[in-house]
């Protein structure tokens, strides 16, 4: 039902300091997490970020974005990697996305490349905050935390707008 890194092993609750995600570049512990994701919310409220796409592969760093837009109360709106430049374009433009949080390689060679960003470190991995030109907020259900995208296999993608309450619900199902 919504992205969901597949290529990093959610733990159970742990004791404190051990793994709660494992990839080949380390491991993290749910404390580290939630301070790296705390952070990043703190970082998206200075910035007045209200949504913030991400165009990452299914790492540490996508979690920790994930977990920071919901602290943020930030909508999230994950983009695959695989969708073409119209349909992430697409999807920034219908989920009206203020900013994308990505790779330096992809902001380089996205349109947004021009527009203002930043540098940051998630998760041991550089990425780039990119601000997107002013937009109106898309139109979504109050509640709305997760814009989630079809490739849009017969036409453009389609949003499927989810509230934390019933990916928590999916969850504890």
């Amino acid at each position: 039902m919504t992205t969901t890194p597949d290529t990093v092993a959610p733990a159970r609750p742990a004791p404190d300091g051990r793994p709660a995600l494992i990839d080949a570049s380390g491991s993290w512990s749910r404390e580290a997490l939630e301070a790296e994701a705390q952070s990043l919310a703190a970082y998206f409220r200075a910035r007045g970020v209200r949504v913030v796409a991400t165009l990452l592969d299914n790492s540490p760093a996508w979690v920790v974005a994930d977990r920071a837009a919901r602290a943020a109360g930030v909508v999230h709106v994950p983009i695959p990697l695989f969708f073409t430049p119209a349909q992430t374009a697409f999807a920034l433009n219908a989920a009206g996305a203020d900013a994308v949080l990505t790779v330096p390689a992809a902001a380089a060679a996205a349109p947004w490349n021009a527009l203002p960003r930043d540098a940051r470190t998630v998760a041991g991995r550089d990425l780039v905050l990119a601000r997107l030109p002013a937009a109106a907020p898309g139109r979504m259900p109050a509640g709305t935390a997760k814009i989630t995208f079809t490739s849009g296999s017969t036409g453009a993608p389609k949003g499927v707008c989810l509230s934390a309450r019933s990916m928590e619900a999916v969850a504890s199902g």
